[in-house]
């Protein structure tokens, strides 16, 4: 089933191809209200929710987001020298009281709360970034992103990251493929690069670019999210992310490049896991699996 805005639909979507939109084009279903948060059952063990919940969960987050934005929120940095904002705050603790509330006996990860240990109680858990990309977001530039995953048995198995300012907004159900849908409401399923060679590669990589390398290096986005995502629209042909990403910079983007038949892996091809004590991550890369193949070559060997 797929979310579209506000309710859900079975029915087919356009394309992307290599950034490229396939001529059909299917338009949002309209909706009288915005889908709710329903409760889940005490009953037996925790149902897993539709899609819609973490998409609409996003964009009320955004809406919150918004009205911080280019206006001067209150800032400062935390431990580490990465800054946060009174946004980032007011948005992790509205998703922290709405998805809580709805699903108590889930478990909760998220970048500006406190880490309470149910994330490794056994049972589903909500990984949130309030604002992933939050030097963007002070700076007034359009690439950060809301980004909420639902983990089940250490795999993201919902996604949704949305842009506030560009109202575009990339959703995944595990299993079900991953979608975009714009800020005029029109949604299509998105078709990655099936780029497999360096050259001419357009790649999102940290760092100076070097003569040697062979690819092209792709537009630098504050958010890693977003970074990784335009893997999967077909915007960028590979990304290469530095090590230290914690859970909440990557699950959400991890479920949308998989359901796009991406990888997201490390120098030694391990896919990434969600229930783990430790929430940072080495350096990883992103592509095709060919391509991944060949970034992770670019890759330090681990300690």
């Amino acid at each position: 089933m797929n979310y579209t805005g506000g309710t859900l639909s079975a029915r087919p979507h356009t394309t992307w191809h290599n950034g490229t939109q396939s001529p059909l084009i299917m338009t949002r279903k309209p909706a009288a209200s915005p889908a709710s948060i329903a409760p889940e059952s005490a009953a037996h063990e925790p149902d897993l929710p539709p899609v819609s919940v973490v998409c609409e969960a996003a964009r009320k987050a955004g809406a919150l987001a918004l009205r911080y934005f280019g206006k001067s929120p209150r800032t400062w940095n935390k431990p580490g020298n990465s800054p946060v904002t009174e946004a980032d705050l007011a948005i992790d603790t509205m998703l922290h009281a709405d998805l809580r509330k709805a699903y108590p006996r889930f478990g909760w990860l998220s970048e500006e709360i406190d880490d309470d240990g149910s994330r490794l109680s056994g049972g589903p858990t909500f990984i949130v970034d309030p604002i992933d990309g939050t030097r963007g977001f002070i700076a007034g530039t359009d690439d950060w992103a809301v980004s909420i995953a639902l983990v089940n048995d250490g795999a993201p198995v919902l996604a949704a990251l949305f842009n506030p300012v560009t109202g575009v907004l990339i959703y995944a159900e595990a299993g079900d493929g991953v979608f975009r849908e714009a800020s005029d409401g029109t949604v299509t399923r998105l078709e990655p690069t099936d780029k497999a060679v360096l050259k001419d590669a357009l790649i999102a990589y940290p760092g100076s670019a070097r003569p040697t390398q062979p690819y092209r290096k792709a537009p630098r986005l504050a958010s890693l999210a977003l970074r990784l995502a335009e893997v999967a629209t077909g915007r960028f042909d590979g990304c290469i992310a530095s090590p230290g990403a914690k859970h909440w910079d990557i699950a959400a983007a991890d479920l949308i490049v998989r359901e796009a038949g991406l990888r997201l892996v490390d120098k030694r091809g391990a896919p990434r896991v969600y229930d783990t004590d430790d929430i940072r991550h080495p350096a990883l890369v992103c592509g095709t699996a060919a391509m991944t193949d060949i970034l992770a070559l670019q890759l330090p060997d681990p300690p």
